[in-house]
């Protein structure tokens, strides 16, 4: 059977980790974009639960080494009005 994984943002590019430690090699990622990176800014965001994926995966050390903390997020509408936003730092330190 082959895989087929639609899209190479980060569950398609784990999943496809996934199978190669798994020693499934017959799978192909599909992507519409012929460059899968975009050049302007951006960030990803990992949820708590998600380190113990990348851990068992053995990549958590490498995402810790090229990530920060996030401190602050703003939710915004369409029209880039701030519907809400937060200061991580503040809640986890108690301020």
């Amino acid at each position: 059977m082959r895989v087929i994984i639609v899209g190479s943002g980060v569950s398609g590019l784990i999943l496809g980790h996934c199978l190669l430690r798994a020693g499934i090699d017959d799978f192909v990622i599909l992507e519409r974009r012929s460059d899968p990176v975009e050049q302007h800014g951006g960030g990803i965001g990992f949820f708590p639960q998600s380190f113990r994926i990348l851990d068992q995966l053995g990549l958590l050390d490498d995402i810790q080494k090229l990530s920060a903390p996030l401190r602050r997020w703003a939710h915004m509408d369409p029209r880039g009005h701030v519907v809400s936003d937060g200061n991580l730092w503040d809640i986890l330190t108690k301020k």
